[in-house]
């Protein structure tokens, strides 16, 4: 796995970001400071959603005391945070399933060989 260079400045550090995917480092970062409010320039999203969604998220977040914006942004946070640490933890829902099917394969191969096993005692028992 390749290692995070040290950067001279930030000119570097977004060109190699802009060549790099986060996820090719999962397994060399903790994510939780990636998350944290950081102090840096925070950007504007323009998300579209129906209007629905807006209105029932407005009333969680009144409800909680807070913008429906920082709410929406704490989700967006919180789903994000999910999915990296799905990545680094080897947990994404591919991986899950290549793990159950390399399982199921392995006991596949040792039912074979039980019921190869019997029937080599079954003709054995017929010829005495």
């Amino acid at each position: 796995m390749e290692k995070i260079p040290e950067f001279n400045n930030s000119e570097e550090e977004l060109e190699f970001w802009r060549e790099h995917d986060v996820l090719e480092f999962a397994g060399l970062i903790d994510f939780s400071d990636f998350l944290r409010f950081s102090g840096n320039k925070s950007i504007m999203v323009a998300l579209r959603m129906e209007p629905v969604v807006r209105e029932q998220t407005k009333k969680i977040a009144k409800n909680l005391g807070k913008s429906y914006q920082a709410l929406m942004r704490e989700w967006i946070y919180e789903g994000l945070r999910k999915s990296l640490e799905e990545q680094q933890d080897g947990n994404s829902d591919v991986e899950q399933l290549a793990r159950v099917v390399k399982e199921i394969k392995g006991e596949l191969d040792e039912l074979k060989r039980s019921i190869n096993s019997l029937q080599s005692n079954s003709k054995r028992s017929k010829k005495r």
